[in-house]
């Protein structure tokens, strides 16, 4: 499955610098087709972004069972603050985006636009206070 996600965050905060990255996880599976979330980790973890928004995460599907992608990859960032978003059903379990955050998140909300295609398009906007 491969679809375009535009993310939209929008910040009730005042500071001096704020990194924000955006990753398509590709549900933590590399160019070698190995799953890996670690490895999806160590990625993330070698930016040290502040935001993190993450498209086509896997949340509990039969092809990574029992696996909650973003719960993992928050406890293996150390951004402890996240939100899910899901776009599909897929394989007993959801298919989506996400947010990681080192800063508390207010509020969230998904937007889900209706498309010619299978696959919706969506984007999640959130706020956070620094």
């Amino acid at each position: 499955m491969s679809y375009s996600v535009l993310l939209f965050l929008s910040f009730l905060a005042v500071c001096s610098a704020l990194s924000v990255l955006s990753f398509n996880t590709q549900a933590c599976t590399g160019l070698d087709r190995k799953y890996d979330i670690a490895r999806t980790a160590r990625a993330i973890n070698a930016i040290n972004p502040d935001l993190v928004g993450l498209q086509e995460l896997d949340n509990m599907t039969q092809r990574h069972p029992g696996d909650n992608q973003l719960a993992k990859l928050s406890e293996l960032t150390g951004l402890k603050y996240f939100v899910y978003g899901k776009v599909l059903d897929f394989q007993s379990g959801g298919y989506g985006i996400g947010i990681l955050s080192r800063f508390p998140i207010l509020e969230s909300k998904l937007h889900i636009y209706k498309t010619r295609t299978e696959e919706p398009r969506v984007c999640r906007d959130a706020n956070y206070l620094h």
